[in-house]
């Protein structure tokens, strides 16, 4: 089937590595699923929960030469971070960016490593 890629902010090269700013939520309640789109394409990033309110989503793959907003080219340093509470999302930047993590989350921390 074809993608509507229209809305993404890499649509000259869609399909490279398949990377995507695309998250697809579900709703337990409704048992239904929408659509909701990080800062910037990527792949291979790694995502946690925090105390039932925030969803982070950490590093991965870029496809663009250009630094993104922390700076780092091909390895992302963008912590997108999602507060269901409030329906908003706002960034942050890892120390180093990083393809491939592994993340957990204690207490009010998220881990990522």
């Amino acid at each position: 089937t074809q993608q509507d890629l229209s809305n993404l902010s890499n649509a000259t090269q869609p399909l490279a590595g398949f990377r995507s700013s695309v998250v697809d939520v579900y709703d337990q309640e409704t048992d239904a699923w929408s659509v909701m789109h990080l800062s910037t394409n990527r792949s291979n990033l790694m995502g946690t929960s925090v105390l039932d309110r925030y969803v982070l989503f950490a590093g991965g793959t870029r496809q663009v030469p250009e630094a993104d907003l922390c700076g780092t080219l091909e390895r992302s340093a963008v912590v997108d971070i999602y507060d269901t509470m409030t329906d908003t999302w706002k960034t942050s930047c890892l120390k180093v960016g990083r393809t491939s993590l592994d993340a957990s989350s204690a207490g009010n921390s998220a881990i990522f490593f």
